[in-house]
């Protein structure tokens, strides 16, 4: 028997998202070295910037290789809601990376924000956001992720005033139709029939 997780995409799902996302970049028939690349700089990208469906995804990543593609595709391969459930789904293979990478350390921004919370640079990469349910972290590594994931969510809640994002998202769709609305009526105001 198998029960997809609700908040993490299943395998079939994250490897047709990988492949929506190497075709928006042009490589299509990708080999195994351009898929690692590809995935290198969207793990990093994710890492630096969170999974938000609210992150606006409009940054530049450039692989290893100097080839740079705009981190846009992240949300049109996955959809808006399903940013995060796909990299939790790419859960086990980001760890890897990061792991046998060490590449988080080279990010100054990212060592002194673990090192603000009290994590060790070794284990900055457990800050990702994505990161919290992966069996494979160590004790030390949950617990950096855990410190971050509190943090972030208290940033959060008081950025928008301890709104949830739905909540925020329903004001803005509400302040646009009332601003649409608005227009329409000055604009109708003026016309004669």
């Amino acid at each position: 028997m198998s029960v997809d997780k609700e908040d993490t995409m299943n395998a079939k799902d994250v490897n047709i998202c990988w492949n929506k996302i190497l075709k928006a970049i042009g490589l299509t028939s990708a080999s195994e070295s351009e898929r690692k690349l590809v995935k290198a700089g969207v793990y990093v990208y994710g890492a630096l910037n969170g999974t938000s469906r609210a992150g606006l995804y409009n940054g530049k990543i450039t692989m290893a290789n100097g080839t740079s593609f705009s981190a846009s595709v992240i949300p049109i391969a996955t959809g808006k809601y399903d940013i995060r459930r796909f990299f939790r789904g790419c859960a086990d293979d980001s760890y890897e990376f990061f792991k046998s990478t060490g590449v988080m350390e080279t990010y100054g921004k990212m060592v002194v924000k673990a090192e603000d919370l009290g994590i060790p640079a070794r284990d900055a990469f457990a800050m990702a956001d994505w990161l919290g349910g992966c069996q494979l972290m160590t004790i030390s590594e949950r617990n950096a992720h855990d410190k971050s994931f509190s943090y972030s969510i208290t940033r959060a809640a008081h950025a928008r005033q301890d709104q949830t994002l739905e909540q925020v998202e329903a004001h803005v769709v509400e302040n646009s139709l009332a601003a649409q609305a608005a227009v329409g009526t000055k604009f109708d105001e003026g016309r004669k029939f």
